[in-house]
């Protein structure tokens, strides 16, 4: 299963604010939509969450 590097999480509430964390989280390719969804269960507010991330080597 490929991997990748989650750098940046931007999250946009209802009136289009954003707040953004840098850091690094490693996961499946296939989580991804797993993980947006943890992120927005904690905010009914949350609109969008946005991520920039790369393609990591397995190990």
């Amino acid at each position: 299963m490929a991997k990748i590097a989650i750098t940046r999480i931007t999250v946009v509430d209802d009136t289009g604010q954003k707040m953004s964390h840098n850091g690094r989280v490693i996961i499946d390719s296939s989580e991804l939509e797993d993980y947006r969804k943890f992120i927005k269960r904690d905010g009914n507010d949350i609109n969008r969450v946005l991520f920039i991330y790369e393609e990591v080597e397995d190990d």
